[in-house]
């Protein structure tokens, strides 16, 4: 699955939940997806500690291990058994990504009061 295909499945499973949002990215030069439920991460440090320190990666190794030691963060970088897997650690609270037909998901959870 690619990238737009893996966002439009994404946006039709969470299609009336308003807080479900999907950023495509790269890490280095791969193509990636990152998405999440907005209000119970830290956006600012996915900003700043995930995605910027990324972009810029020059690893070639795409494991949890090398990705982990990427990010200017201390959260954990798992990889997780597919799709549906994703799905409810997105919906716990975690940022997930899709890389190289892998998923992935790092621990930012910072529940904002609304």
């Amino acid at each position: 699955m690619d990238i737009k295909e893996l966002s439009e499945k994404l946006k039709k499973d969470f299609a009336y939940s308003y807080d479900f949002i999907t950023v495509e990215g790269k890490i280095g030069e791969k193509d990636v997806l990152y998405f999440y439920l907005d209000g119970m991460i830290d956006k600012q440090l996915l900003e700043y500690s995930v995605i910027r320190a990324l972009k810029e990666w020059k690893g070639d190794s795409f494991t949890a291990e090398e990705i982990g030691k990427a990010t200017f963060s201390s959260a954990t970088v798992s990889e997780v058994e597919g799709y549906d897997k994703c799905k409810t650690q997105a919906v716990l609270g975690f940022v997930c990504f899709y890389l190289e037909e892998k998923y992935f998901s790092i621990a930012l959870q910072s529940f904002q009061k609304r």
